[in-house]
Formats: structure tokens, sequence, C-alpha cells
């Protein structure tokens, strides 16, 4: 059993899902289109946010029967708008849209057990829950938002994202849904961790083949090594060097993968790119869609 997040199209579903396994706990991350019965034997479910309207006939969504599966759910953002909707409450853009460091209320529940009443949390949205569904009750508020936090039995739902350093209380609000709704249970032994991980991606790869982006940053590359140790030859790595990287990280990686490595030498396309750019946040994403353009045209012509 583990924690599945549901990914909605998020920046930070991944960081949800490594606050999990630093609290020690199993998880792993989905698409919103799996397969409820998949779902049925969790410990417990939780919803990332997204960049899209719930209200929009195309947006990301899921079967409602995930709500009677009997498993605690966390809707985050996004995740609590769409859990609102789903239920039945009213969903709509609010009068104030909040973006950055927003202080909350929070009312006393398991949720927010050891955390003050007053926090200051990283708000990220237009949409607002307006109406609770039926049978939820208000957990938190902030100056412009009623509704910033709800729950009813084992569903509950925040506006706020408790995965990032800006949410001081995050941690320990997600450690609080892990551990006193869900009942996770820790994980003690790394290596039995890792010997289940390893055994896990061998039964879902079987005999297909893998490819995998690099970008020398340490999620990509454990994710490879972890896959690597399990499949062998059938994974081919993307390295993109962009110039950017560590003194001598290049060439420990080259010598870690070995010939299932290809390296693209991109650091004059990248330096091109970021010429003349201070914003940390416009070069994160010149970065971002860079990279990606280079490991697409790679990745189709991969031979393995």
């Amino acid at each position: 059993a583990m924690i599945a997040v549901v990914d909605f199209g998020g920046q930070t579903c991944h960081l949800i899902n490594r606050r999990i396994g630093e609290l020690g706990a199993d998880s792993l991350v989905v698409g919103y289109k799996t397969n409820i019965e998949k779902l049925k034997n969790l410990e417990g479910i939780i919803f990332s946010g997204g960049p899209s309207f719930v209200n929009l006939p195309d947006s990301p969504t899921i079967d409602k029967a995930v709500f009677n599966l009997g498993v605690p759910v966390l809707g985050i953002c996004y995740g609590m708008q769409l859990m609102g909707k789903l239920l039945g409450g009213k969903v709509g853009r609010g009068k104030v849209k909040e973006f950055g460091i927003v202080p909350v209320n929070l009312k006393k529940s398991v949720l927010f057990e050891g955390c003050a009443g007053r926090q200051k949390v990283l708000m990220s949205h237009g949409d607002q829950v307006i109406k609770l569904p039926s049978g939820f009750i208000n957990l938190g508020s902030s100056k412009d938002v009623l509704n910033t936090a709800m729950s009813k039995d084992n569903l509950l739902a925040i506006q706020f994202h408790p995965e990032v350093v800006h949410t001081p209380a995050g941690k320990k609000i997600l450690e609080n849904f892990i551990f006193k709704i869900c009942h996770a249970r820790r994980v003690k032994n790394k290596d039995l961790w890792l010997k289940n991980k390893v055994q896990l991606i061998k039964e879902r790869v079987g005999k297909d083949k893998v490819i995998c982006g690099l970008s020398g940053g340490v999620d990509s590359a454990t994710a490879a090594a972890i896959v690597y140790k399990a499949v062998g030859k059938q994974i081919q790595c993307v390295y993109v060097d962009t110039g950017l990287m560590r003194e001598g990280e290049t060439e420990e990686i080259k010598k870690y993968f070995g010939k299932s490595l290809i390296v693209v030498q991109a650091q004059k396309l990248f330096l091109a790119a970021l010429k003349g750019v201070v914003d940390p946040e416009k070069k994160r994403k010149i970065i971002g869609r860079v990279f990606i353009d280079i490991f697409e045209k790679k990745a189709a012509g991969a031979k393995f």
C-alpha cells in the first residue's frame, strides 16, 4: 500500500511526491485518467494542483467514484476545486486572485494538528470553492477567500500549496494527512524500499524499452539510476549538457550510464537563449523549454 499523487498538470506535482518520501512514506505519481480500480487498495490519494479551470469542458477531471473507495483524499489547489465541483459544490472566479504568500486562518482539525491557527501559505489561484459541497465543513479562510480549506470525513482539501517551502507548516500538514488520517506505514528500511521499487519497475516495463531525459539534476539522475538498476540495457538516457553543470558532473554521468547514454552538447544553444535574461523565473522557463525541444528531437530518433 502507498499514497498516490494524481497529476492534474501542476508544476509542483512531483514535489508533493518528494515530500511524501522525505516524511518516510511510499508514494507514486499517477495520471488523472488512471483506472479508479487501481486506486482502491491505497493508503491515501492526493490531488495535485493544475493550471486549468475546473468549469471548462476539457479540463482534467477524474471519476467521482474515487470518493467512494473509502480511501482518504486530499485535494490541493486545483484538486480542492475539482473535489468541490464533483461533489456538488460551486466553483467560480473570486473577486480577487491570490498569488504569492497569503495569511490564512486555520480551524482546529486533525489535518492542522500541531500548526498555529494563523499561517502564511503560498497561494496560486483565480478560481475558488464558493459554496461547499453538502456535508462539508469549512476549515480555513483568508482575507479574500472564504473557503481555503474544507473537509467531510476522510475527504479533505486545501486551496494553498503545502508542498513548497513558502508554506512553513506545509510539511506538518502533509505529515498529518499521511500518518494521522491515512495511517500510512513508515518506510524504515531504505534498502527494502529500493528493492520494492526496482521490482515494481521490472513488472511495469516488462520487455519494453524506456527512454529517459537526464538534466543533471538530482531528481532525473536518481530516477534514471533506479530504472537502470531495474532494467539495465532496456533504458536509453538522453543527457543534455547545458553548460550549466557542476564541474566534472558530465564525466560522472557518462561513467555511470556508459553505453546507455546519449550525450547532447548544447551549451551554445542554452547560453544564446539565456543571453540578456536576468529574471530567475524566466531563466528557468527558457532552460526547460530548450531542454524539452532537444530531448524530443533526440527521443524521436533513439535507437535501442
